[in-house]
């Protein structure tokens, strides 16, 4: 007699595991899917390096979570960039920002021509005690909308589009090949801290065929 394959919980296929390059974890309603590091340019990091981590988190709970800090024994600073809140039922991508975007944070903002803007003296009045009468909330031409406009926006921007966050390893302190599972640990305000080790991702481009050295190789 033919036995088929049980189907409790006791089965043959019941420790198979999704055909992902990642890796996955849970901790209260924050599910993490597909986790790795980005596949590097050249193969591998080496120390010094940025290596950016690619993964979905999703929110599987009906309050809003946020995504706190992101830390590493292989990075002595983990970059966060964009907007690390998570609404109950929704789900953060983490994306390779650009590499403007890290620029922008790891630069201090200029404020040099703020600080440096002409005062309002525009509407003096020999008159008027202090001999000044105008308003900064009323600039007398482009020049002072300008300079208001600079005051204001001092925020980096992180090109990156709404519900998309970048996770960058910064410096890394070793060489990382390929092959070696790197741990990451990822605070929520809510949900609490969970440690995933983070394989290398696989290449986005097929190999390259070997080339031809004209003999039959039989």
């Amino acid at each position: 007699m033919l036995v088929g394959c049980s189907s409790g919980q006791v089965t043959q296929t019941d420790s198979i595991e999704p055909a992902v390059n990642g890796n996955r974890g849970n901790v209260g309603n924050i599910a993490l899917r597909d986790v790795m590091i980005a596949f590097p340019e050249f193969g591998d990091y080496s120390a010094g390096d940025d290596a950016p981590l690619v993964l979905t988190i999703v929110n599987t709970g009906t309050t809003e979570d946020e995504l706190v800090s992101v830390t590493s024994p292989a990075s002595p600073d983990v970059q966060v960039l964009g907007d690390t809140a998570l609404p109950g039922g929704m789900s953060l991508q983490v994306v390779v920002p650009d590499d403007s975007a890290l620029a922008d944070t790891t630069s201090a903002p200029e404020t040099t021509e703020s600080a440096d803007a002409p005062e309002s003296t525009e509407d003096a009045d020999p008159s008027a005690p202090g001999g000044v009468t105008g308003t900064a909330t009323e600039p007398s031409g482009p020049s002072g909308t300008e300079t208001i406009e600079e005051s204001v926006d001092t925020e980096p921007s992180t090109e990156l589009d709404f519900g998309t966050i970048g996770i960058v390893l910064t410096d890394l302190v070793a060489d990382l090949e390929n092959g070696r599972n790197v741990p990451v640990t990822f605070v929520f305000a809510k949900a609490g801290t969970i440690t995933v080790n983070l394989p290398i991702a696989s290449p986005t481009t097929p190999r390259p065929d070997p080339e031809e050295d004209g003999g039959s190789g039989h």
